[in-house]
């Protein structure tokens, strides 16, 4: 799967927050989640100084795991050094508990990450090596193989569902509301927020 297609994959897999978290919240998780949504290929780069090969560790649960852990713990630290004051004026982020900040951003970390994986068990083996999640405590590979790789429908109409989704989901969600809390409502003259 290429660029497109895993941050199409992302969106549409993070899209459930919207029903969990007020709106501004939830397109906080979504974009964490999007700054890993390429994290599995980092080995792209790293193979020209260390000895792997794509599709091999970095393309492994554990060490997205491990990776999304510690940009959360960083991000925790951030927010809890000081960081919470850039938030602006009466927003409720000020008060997060510090183990709430950190399940929630290194869960988002985490998601964006293991996703790519399944993207890219989804479309390899047919260019590239095997998927090996399991790396380094299994060598099981585990593949789909039901879509190619470089097939621009699937990955830019990946891309396309996953905007439309939120885009729907941002339109529905009344600021500061979750739209678990809209879809209870009654209709009109119910109450906001």
């Amino acid at each position: 799967m290429q660029l497109p297609g895993h941050v199409g994959l992302v969106l549409l897999v993070v899209s459930p927050v919207w029903f969990g978290l007020v709106t501004r919240e939830a397109v906080g998780v979504t974009l964490l989640a999007l700054l890993t949504a390429m994290l599995p290929d980092v080995d792209l780069v790293l193979e020209a100084f260390l000895p792997i090969e794509h599709h091999g560790v970095t393309h492994g649960v554990w060490f997205v795991l491990a990776v999304g852990l510690l940009l959360g713990g960083l991000v925790t630290w951030w927010y809890v050094s000081g960081g919470r004051r850039h938030f602006r004026p009466g927003s409720d982020a000020r008060h997060l508990p510090a183990r709430t900040v950190f399940a929630v951003t290194a869960s988002a970390f985490v998601l964006g990450g293991t996703t790519h994986i399944l993207g890219d068990m989804l479309t390899a083996p047919d260019v590239a090596p095997p998927i090996r999640p399991l790396l380094p405590l299994s060598d099981a590979v585990v593949s789909f193989d039901v879509l190619w790789v470089y097939d621009p429908v699937v990955n830019f109409g990946l891309l396309a569902l996953g905007l439309l989704v939120h885009l729907a989901l941002w339109r529905l969600a009344p600021n500061g509301t979750t739209l678990s809390r809209v879809r209870g409502s009654t209709g009109r003259g119910s109450r906001r927020g």
